[in-house]
């Protein structure tokens, strides 16, 4: 499938069942705290939401897959992905939206901040917390649609035996950047956010499993709850859960 086709099959699903049932959104708002809301704004004939601090979601035409930048996410249209699965883009939605939400509490670290081994560690910490409760916001609504098959993310996330060899290299990796944590970040120490971001993907799904874990340790609020807190909250509960149940993370 060419990208123009693919466009025109995601457009045909964002302006149609997208615009028609808005569920997906109350989906969004359910891993967000109490007080957020999306305030209306002026998005384009193609962006929303439109009712409810400001956010609009915008289709794009190739580039990535999908961004949240501020108070905006986008996704793109062009992006074989939705092509083949245009219902897609409904689940993608819940995952952009969902940062737009989680930065208005914790805006990300600036990139051009990132100096230290210490740096990129803080920084796998928040990509861990965001990205981790991003998956799980769409997760409750693919399972229930059948479409858990339908995502590498998910797939990987109910295949136990590979979730814990995923867990160890993460917990691996975090270990290394603490202990050159007042090194200069050189290339090896950047290798890390390339297996968290890309590839194997750990922050997102091993955030997800920590996400998951911890509401079904400690429900939905106390979970919720972690965003304003932070990230070394997010991560300092899946340690003391791990220990409670013998099987320290660190």
């Amino acid at each position: 499938m060419d990208r123009a086709d693919a466009c025109a099959r995601s457009l045909a699903f964002f302006t149609g069942r997208m615009q028609a049932d808005r569920g997906w959104l109350a989906d969004t708002l359910r891993y967000l705290p109490d007080d957020f809301r999306f305030s209306a704004g002026s998005p384009s004939r193609a962006g929303f939401p439109r009712d409810g601090v400001e956010g609009t979601l915008f289709l794009t035409f190739g580039y990535d897959i999908g961004v949240a930048f501020g108070p905006t996410a986008s996704l793109n249209c062009a992006h074989p992905h939705f092509g083949e699965h245009p219902r897609e883009l409904l689940y993608y939605a819940i995952h952009e939206l969902h940062h737009v939400g989680f930065m208005a509490y914790k805006p990300p670290p600036r990139l051009s901040d990132l100096k230290t081994c210490g740096d990129l560690l803080r920084l796998v910490e928040y990509s861990t917390q965001m990205e981790g409760m991003a998956v799980l916001a769409a997760y409750e609504r693919r399972r229930q649609e059948h479409a858990l098959a339908d995502d590498a993310d998910y797939v990987a996330l109910q295949d136990e035996p590979g979730m814990r060899l995923a867990e160890a290299a993460y917990f691996a990796d975090v270990a290394y950047l603490k202990k050159r944590a007042t090194e200069p970040a050189d290339k090896a120490a950047w290798a890390v956010i390339d297996r968290m971001s890309g590839g194997a993907r750990l922050w997102y799904r091993v955030g997800a499993r920590m996400a998951q874990r911890i509401e079904a340790a400690s429900g939905r609020a106390a979970l919720i709850a972690l965003i304003k807190d932070g990230p070394a909250s997010f991560l300092e509960a899946y340690h003391r859960l791990q220990v409670s149940k013998g099987n320290p993370s660190r």
